[in-house]
């Protein structure tokens, strides 16, 4: 449809990261390009290992993916802005849709 919108979605509680732990992705250039903006020390970790922890994941830990999570802070919600504007609007979105799932 000529007058139809498209908007890119983001669950806001999640850093899609590589690291250690329980935290992968999908092979996916977008979903690698959040690990390169986004400060892994920023992701709620475990206080014994420092990886960082899942709160969303596609079955286990071993699954093809597991997302963790982070708390909303002045840094975490800059690097975010960062990440969408350069990487997510570079893509032919309308908009962008931020979902709080927590």
């Amino acid at each position: 449809r000529p007058d139809a919108v498209f908007l890119a979605y983001y669950c806001f509680g999640w850093a899609w990261l590589v690291d250690d732990g329980c935290a992968r992705i999908p092979e996916n250039p977008y979903y690698q390009n959040m690990s390169q903006y986004f400060d892994h020390a920023l992701a709620v970790t475990d206080l014994e290992t420092g990886y960082p922890l899942c709160v969303a994941n596609n079955g286990n830990a071993s699954g093809l993916y597991n997302v963790a999570g982070y708390v909303v802070t002045p840094a975490a919600a800059e690097q975010l802005a960062a990440f969408h504007k350069d990487v997510t609007m570079a893509l032919p979105w309308d908009g962008l849709y931020v979902d709080e799932f927590d």
